[in-house]
Parts: C-alpha cells; structure tokens; sequence
C-alpha cells in the first residue's frame, strides 16, 4: 500500500510490543504478556482488513 497507513502498521505494532515488554522489565506490569501475543495477531489482521476496505 504505497502511501496509505500500511507502512505506518508495521512499525505503530513493534513500538507497542516494545513499549509493553519495557513496562515488564521495570516491573509495572505483572504475568506473562507474551502468551498474548495471537490477540497482537488478530488485531494486527483485523486493522489490515479496515484498512483495506477503506480504501
């Protein structure tokens, strides 16, 4: 998708993965988050759908 939000997609999931994982290592976040990553999945597809029924 040259010039749409598909190449803003990409790197918005790698900074919330970053941010959640940080959050982690300084302990404001308790559990494992990373058994969540198929929701990531999900979201991350549905977001491609809406994308691309937009436009």
């Amino acid at each position: 998708m040259p010039g749409g939000r598909g190449g803003v997609v990409f790197p918005l999931t790698l900074v919330a993965v970053g941010v959640l994982l940080l959050l982690k290592e300084f302990g404001y976040l308790t559990g494992n988050i990373l058994r969540y990553w198929p929701v990531l999945l999900i979201v991350w597809g549905v977001g491609m759908i809406w994308a691309s029924r937009k436009g």
